[in-house]
């Protein structure tokens, strides 16, 4: 439900290498690059040839961190507030999930305790096993769907944290992530990786010009 391909600026993941692998491995992926919906969409209908199930979706940068839209046919422009970007994402039509609220740099932090969304995404393997174990506490007192994702920026990482539904559509699973029916399942990062992760993070950020993605 959370991967990203060469759309975004710090993936290196090629989009039919993504759907060739999905395909042998027998899973489908959410495609959701760093503001922009160009990948996602052309995931859809290369999908549908290859015989993948791909859910579209855009990770927006706003001006705390990072808020999923899934099931959009419209960009949503990065720097705006959490509240005005979830409102711009319902306004699309779109299904709402708070990625990774707890990460450092890029997780909308206490935000994720009221802002509205359709579900927290509770698993994430790029973070550590805390961080999502505080974003479940948040789903539960919320009652909010859990959602789960790899954040996979290497095709190695794909399918590490994933949602386990019985769906038709897109829509379908949605809605069951949105219940509550969805399964979540995955790993964590252990402390050291995390460093890593961060090292990379910073060193990727200095050549992009200091710039967030």
């Amino acid at each position: 439900m959370h991967i990203h391909t060469v759309y975004s600026q710090d993936s290196e993941i090629e989009l039919l290498e993504l759907l060739r692998y999905a395909r042998n491995m027998g899973i489908g992926v959410g495609i959701t690059d760093h503001n922009r919906l160009k990948g996602a969409l052309h995931g859809v209908k290369l999908g549908r040839s290859l015989g993948v199930f791909v859910v579209p979706g855009i990770e927006v940068s706003t001006k705390a961190g990072h808020v999923i839209g899934y099931n959009l046919d419209v960009e949503i422009k990065p720097g705006l507030s959490v509240e005005e970007t979830v409102e711009r994402i319902r306004d699309a039509g779109g299904f709402v999930v708070i990625p990774h609220p707890f990460r450092m740099v890029s997780g909308i932090g206490g935000a994720v305790c009221r802002v509205y969304c359709d579900a927290i995404e509770v698993q994430n393997s790029r973070n550590s096993a805390r961080a999502n174990r505080r974003a479940g506490e948040v789903a539960e007192m919320r009652k909010k769907g859990r959602s789960a994702g790899s954040d996979a920026h290497s095709l190695y990482e794909v399918g590490t944290s994933y949602v386990v539904a019985d769906a038709e559509n897109a829509e379908n699973l949605l809605e069951q992530i949105a219940r509550g029916w969805a399964k979540v399942q995955g790993s964590s990062r252990g402390l050291g990786s995390v460093v890593v992760q961060y090292g990379k993070m910073l060193r990727g950020y200095i050549k992009r010009g200091c710039k967030r993605v």
